[in-house]
């Protein structure tokens, strides 16, 4: 058998359903009060295409990667040519190439 809701918990939630009643008691703030005249006798804004705007977006934006483009060729080549000339150099000097050609010496216990 369940046990009934007690008081402080059903007055929880009454006032949790009542709460946000509230907020519609609120003054609604005088928005219209803070336009200035001049522009509240304003005629309304024209309505313009907007294929010419995303047109000139879209050039905007292909210039901007022109240069970039044509930069990536040579950077690519630069790369290249640096990772060969560290492919060419010895990746150990001759005192530790000995060193680790000679393998690790066992301690005398282990031997």
């Amino acid at each position: 058998m369940s046990r009934p809701a007690s008081v402080p918990v059903l007055r929880l939630r009454v006032a949790a359903c009542l709460l946000p009643l509230l907020a519609g008691c609120a003054s609604f703030p005088a928005l219209d009060a803070r336009i200035p005249a001049a522009e509240r006798a304003a005629p309304y804004p024209d309505l313009v295409d907007i294929a010419p705007l995303i047109a000139r977006s879209e050039a905007a934006a292909q210039e901007a990667a022109d240069p970039a483009a044509s930069a990536l060729p040579g950077r690519a080549e630069a790369l290249r040519a640096r990772a060969g000339a560290l492919r060419a150099r010895p990746v150990l000097s001759a005192p530790e190439a000995a060193r680790l050609s000679g393998g690790v010496a066992l301690p005398p216990a282990l031997r």
